[in-house]
């Protein structure tokens, strides 16, 4: 039997061939083989390649260190660990709600689900009206089917969201995956959902329908991927597999009692009433009137349950007295509605008439956050339209209580107030019926400045981790909200403040590209309407930091030079200078420019000492620290980052304490300190951990230079490896400096070019917790008896 390796190197060499746009007579000319050569190499006619072959083809295609990677594998598989293949570039976050009630009467529907799931369907969207149920249905069938097959399971509620573009990073969101720089992020969601198995659950897709053909794309380059979907009309894409979810069964009127009982609309009612009111009872005198109310509700699960919920007060045959007098008068909907969504309205609307005119008042301010609201948030809103008296515990225990707000315990432990969706937008409605939308629009673009200001003058922004990027990430869409409110009114100053914030938790979740957007957008309003200098600085020299991260270093200094112009026209505002000058420093030490940026900050560490503010004050003493470490000033270096370290430790920092850590174990291993190294890259780890995993760039680097230095050649070149990963995932540019580019060389020498770049593939398949288990094994190893 032939060995495949040739046809596999073939086919790869065609690919790059084909993807550059070249024949294969103008690849021949490039890298200087004949034109018989390549022809013979694409269709796996010549084995035994040579290192030297495989170099040309790879210059003649420009091809990029990940992709050289690929052509050395393809022509030596024997590089590759067998046991490698199966290993994610990323472990997606899993997430699945639990069903609130117990799902009755859909077991067709779910075994159907299942089948498809299993056998044919990469994509199977449940349809329906809205309330029928569809969330309950997928949530079942998709935990049955990733626990039949093994996958990873993300639950992605949609529903907050209408813009369609907000769908990708959603995703991406929801499964942990930052958007990069250099890829679109379809690609990099394609890129980590590779080789893994993988359940997405997209519920209430029906208002970004508009992004369907992304998920087909997702599927049709992600083998691993399925997807299960919930909206009110199909996504009409390739792939799909569209499922009716149909009402609840119906009873009739001639049914006998065991009959009716049966019926699944009625047994769901039971269900729900019995909740309501343990008590409650389906007996031969009510049971008629049970029956009643459900085909009065066409089976509509939420309706039944709204309707079952009021049992404690008023018995069946009176809920359906009320129903049949009431309802006409309260449907308030178009008439050229389906009239199953006529219904579902009417039954929201006969409740919130049973409720009191505070508790009215407080279903309309909850419904104006589309991402839910804490105790805190609906406190902002004290005085909306007769809500200044409401007693909010109250209030929304009985909220609860009555099925139209739900809560949950949010994962820092906070109570979270949210809407079905389709409650949210009759709860909209209410509110302009009231006159009170421009009112409670402008409520959330006050708390959405007001939670921006706890950001960073609470010490919060600076040291973002664990809880506060995860009470940020329960906010985004609210926060959203308040940023589209602010650029439709032209608010500049509050738009610039929300952005200048906020930036930081855009960044740290790598959600680069909608940051860039929201602060060109600031940027534009600041210059177009007349706002304090400091605040343009603000956003000028916010800005430059975040296009230094994703573009170009030189234009990033324009914008921080215009920042300091403004912050020294701003009195009484000394932060904004510091900043500025930050900013500046960032920029000309990213165009290597070290000694200058070194002079720059110390500027800025002169004037942030003046002051009361403990950010700046500690992040000047990290950034001069920075920079003596880069000019080789480790004495220095060490003493500043140190200062820094204690500083940041001291007030819970522990997002900006790993940077400092990371940098000052690599100050310690210039110095040929390795013990201390290793102690300082084990405290690196520990407080990336308790940070909440924010990125991993710096630690990985000086572990592989560290490496190098103690003559570990291998496991430095695959933390390398891991290190590039780690900057593609988060879209850094992974500009080497001198001590790193030594650091590659000196591994490189001693492994052999094919050596070094087998380990250096081999790091960059490594899962995070295999790359931090290959750091902390080395740091076991130096702190050792042997050292």
């Amino acid at each position: 039997m032939a060995d495949p390796q040739p046809v596999q190197l073939g086919q790869v060499i065609r690919r790059f061939r084909l993807a550059s746009g070249m024949s294969q007579e103008q690849l021949a000319e490039r890298s200087g083989l004949s034109a018989r050569s390549v022809s013979d190499l694409e269709r796996g006619l010549r084995s035994g390649t040579r290192p030297e072959t495989l170099r040309m083809l790879a210059e003649a295609l420009s091809l990029s260190e990940e992709e050289r990677g690929a052509l050395l594998l393809a022509a030596r598989p024997e590089l590759r660990d067998r046991h490698s293949t199966d290993k994610a570039t990323s472990s997606p976050r899993t997430s699945w709600p639990e069903l609130r009630t117990q799902l009755i009467g859909r077991e067709r529907e779910v075994d159907e689900v299942v089948q498809n799931l299993t056998d044919r369907a990469r994509i199977v969207t449940l349809t329906g009206p809205g309330g029928v149920g569809k969330t309950s249905v997928a949530l079942e069938a998709g935990r049955r089917f990733s626990q039949a097959s093994g996958s990873d399971s993300c639950f992605v509620d949609l529903s907050p969201i209408t813009n369609p573009d907000f769908v990708v990073p959603t995703i991406a969101l929801a499964l942990g995956i930052a958007e990069p720089r250099e890829r679109s992020i379809v690609d990099a969601l394609v890129l980590a959902l590779q080789q893994r198995r993988v359940l997405l659950l997209l519920d209430n897709f029906e208002q970004v329908i508009a992004a369907a053909p992304i998920v087909g794309e997702l599927v049709e380059r992600a083998a691993e991927l399925h997807v299960l979907v919930t909206s009110r009309e199909a996504l009409r894409i390739h792939r799909e597999c569209e499922i009716v979810i149909d009402p609840l069964s119906l009873p009739h009127s001639s049914d006998d009692i065991d009959r009716l009982k049966a019926t699944a609309s009625i047994g769901l009612f039971v269900a729900a009433a019995t909740r309501a009111d343990p008590a409650f009872v389906l007996d031969g005198e009510n049971v008629s009137a049970v029956a009643g109310i459900c085909q009065r509700l066409d089976g509509l699960p939420l309706a039944i349950e709204l309707a079952a919920s009021r049992v404690r007060y008023f018995p069946p045959a009176l809920l359906l007295e009320r129903m049949e007098r009431r309802l006409p008068v309260l449907t308030g909907g178009r008439r050229d509605l389906p009239a199953r969504q006529q219904t579902l309205r009417n039954a929201i609307a006969w409740s919130y008439e049973l409720l009191t005119p505070d508790e009215q008042a407080l279903f309309r301010r909850i419904g104006a956050f589309p991402g839910g609201a804490t105790l805190d948030a609906l406190d902002a809103f004290s005085g909306v339209a007769g809500s200044a008296n409401l007693d909010l515990i109250s209030g929304l225990a009985s909220l609860v209580d009555k099925h139209l707000v739900r809560e949950k315990i949010s994962t820092t432990g906070t109570p979270r107030f949210s809407m079905l969706e389709t409650i949210r937008e009759f709860s909209g409605d209410m509110a302009v019926l009231e006159g009170e939308e421009e009112i409670n629009r402008s409520a959330l673009l006050a708390w959405s400045n007001a939670l921006a200001s706890s950001g960073r003058a609470a010490n919060a922004a600076w040291l973002l981790g664990g809880d506060n990027l995860r009470e940020l990430d329960e906010e985004i869409d609210n926060l959203r909200v308040g940023l589209r409110v602010a650029g439709e009114r032209d608010d500049a100053e509050s738009f610039a403040h929300i952005f200048v914030e906020t930036m930081d938790y855009f960044y740290l979740r790598g959600l680069f590209h909608e940051d860039t957007e929201i602060g060109n957008r600031a940027l534009a309003l600041a210059r177009d309407h007349p706002i304090p200098d400091h605040v343009k600085s603000g956003v000028l020299s916010t800005l430059s930091v975040l296009w230094n991260t994703l573009y170009d270093a030189e234009s990033a200094e324009e914008f921080a030079r215009e920042a300091l112009l403004l912050a020294h026209r701003a009195s009484g505002h000394p932060t904004a200078a510091i900043w500025s000058l930050n900013a500046i420093a960032m920029a000309i030490r990213d165009q290597g420019r070290y000694a200058e940026a070194l002079e720059v900050a110390e500027e800025a560490r002169a004037l942030a000492s003046e002051t009361e503010d403990a950010f700046f004050d500690t992040f000047t003493i990290l950034e001069v620290g920075k920079l003596a470490y880069l000019v080789d000033d480790q004495d220095r270096a060490v003493e500043y980052l140190t200062n820094a370290l204690n500083r940041f430790l001291e007030h819970g920092g522990n997002a900006l304490a790993f940077h400092s850590a990371s940098l000052l174990a690599g100050a310690h291993t210039r110095r040929r300190d390795l013990p201390t190294a290793a102690s300082t890259l084990r405290l690196s780890v520990e407080l990336w951990r308790s940070a909440g995993n924010i990125g991993a760039d710096g630690f990985l680097d000086e572990a592989a230079v560290l490496a190098a230095t103690a003559g570990e050649a291998a496991i430095s070149a695959s933390l390398f490896g891991a290190h590039a990963a780690q900057n593609a995932y988060f879209g850094a540019r992974g500009e080497d400096d001198y001590w790193t580019l030594e650091a590659k060389d000196a591994a490189r020498q001693e492994l052999g070019d094919d050596g070094y770049m087998a380990a250096e593939i081999e790091g960059r398949k490594m899962s995070m917790d295999e790359a931090i288990a290959l750091v902390l094994q080395l740091v076991d190893w130096i702190e050792g008896p042997r050292h």
